[in-house]
């Protein structure tokens, strides 16, 4: 979608697309701001959430199965299923860590070329910034000092970048094959589960086994998905460059660098 964003009709401008997004998570959230937009406003009402996995419980588990005939079994297939939670582990932190950055929590309908507008908007805003712009990962690099907070947008997005890039170009691989092999143990406790007298604990594995086949699919088309929408956004810069000037002038004069500020004060 980029910058403006692309309607089945007819493109609009970013002003428009932003707005809406604005409006609609700050109606649903009840976080409107006053028309003074008082900083004091913001902090009070801004929705200052902070985004976690909710599967926690997941990411601590373990596949082995004591206390069943499986138990010896179960450490066949534990080094896949732990590849799978570690390679989620790295990539949702990654991908919360820049979320938080750009404050995605209040922008209505977040993808990631959103978050890239705001952290272009930011570094734009400092003093005469110096950037390097490339055809492929990671796109462009910061050759200039920044102010903080910029600093912090930009090490989440490189943070983010490097961990999408690492696994779309060199762990996908073995992401499937760590798949195929916790499949084959799925598989295996699906059809002899009624055999087990400990018929409870061998469920509890079944369904931790899905869980991680379905985490496993979610990172690959995950980064999948990311890596295309960066490479969409950055394949017409000048024309993205062009659609947040209007923002970045706005940022310049009032000093504004961080993601919440840009979200709440320059993009209504």
């Amino acid at each position: 979608m980029g910058c403006s964003g692309i309607s089945k009709s007819q493109p609009k401008p970013l002003s428009s697309i932003m707005s809406i997004k604005l409006t609609q998570s700050l109606k649903k959230t009840q976080s409107l701001l006053s028309s003074s937009r008082n900083p004091s406003i913001i902090a009070d009402k801004c929705l200052k959430l902070k985004i976690f996995p909710s599967n926690l419980k997941f990411l601590k588990s373990s596949l082995i199965l004591p206390s069943t005939p499986l138990f010896i079994q179960s450490f066949q297939f534990t080094a896949d299923y732990n590849y799978i939670k570690e390679t989620y582990t790295v990539f949702i932190s990654a991908l919360r860590y820049f979320y938080d950055q750009v404050h995605e929590v209040c922008v209505y309908d977040y993808n990631i070329q959103d978050g890239i507008c705001i952290l272009l908007i930011s570094i734009y805003a400092n003093q005469a910034p110096e950037l390097s712009f490339f055809k492929s990962f990671p796109f462009f690099t910061l050759n200039s000092p920044v102010v903080t907070e910029t600093l912090s947008m930009f090490k989440a997005w490189e943070g983010l970048v490097k961990v999408v890039e690492t696994i779309a170009t060199i762990k996908t691989e073995k992401l499937l094959k760590a798949q195929l092999k916790v499949q084959e143990f799925s598989k295996y406790l699906k059809k002899n589960i009624n055999q087990y007298v400990r018929q409870r604990e061998v469920a509890k594995g079944l369904k931790k086994t899905e869980y991680a086949i379905g985490i496993g699919e979610y990172v690959i088309s995950e980064t999948m998905k990311i890596r295309l929408q960066v490479q969409s956004f950055f394949s017409d810069r000048a024309l993205r460059l062009n659609e947040i000037s209007s923002f970045v002038e706005k940022a310049k004069k009032m000093r504004i660098f961080s993601g919440e500020r840009i979200v709440h004060t320059i993009l209504p």
